[in-house]
């Protein structure tokens, strides 16, 4: 089970180098953050900017911070889970065969009441109500 998000504040950025640390919200560790680590960032890192982040301990006891984002600085698209990655979405088309299936079915429900029923009041109706129903 991933933990959850941590927070913190960006207390060194070095923009040439490409890190920095992160002082975490209750001020007890100081977090590693690399630049390839900061997901949908739509700007670079600076200092004291609000943080978020997931944490790893390596066996020397060093924090690093890992899928990272900075507050306010997303993508719109970053509204996925934690743990959905890019290659997980999934790009929805129009349903057009869905679409069509279910315009079928009551077309032919109303062509079979016409014909059993000898009444063209029901096919006549069908493209009529189809109209009102979707009309803004």
């Amino acid at each position: 089970m991933e933990p959850d998000f941590r927070s913190g504040k960006l207390i060194k950025w070095k923009n040439d180098c490409g890190f920095g640390f992160i002082q975490s919200i209750d001020g007890r560790q100081e977090v590693f953050l690399h630049i390839s680590e900061v997901k949908d960032a739509t700007r670079r890192m600076l200092e004291n900017d609000a943080i978020y982040y997931h944490c790893v301990v390596d066996p020397d006891g060093k924090a690093s911070a890992y899928n990272a984002f900075i507050l306010g600085a997303r993508n719109k698209s970053a509204h996925l889970s934690n743990r959905a990655k890019p290659s997980d979405i999934i790009v929805a088309s129009f349903p057009t065969v869905e679409v069509v299936l279910l315009s079928i079915v009551p077309l032919i429900g109303a062509i079979h009441s016409t014909w059993t029923m000898q009444n063209p009041l029901p096919l006549s109706l069908y493209p009529v109500m189809s109209l009102v129903t979707y009309a803004p």
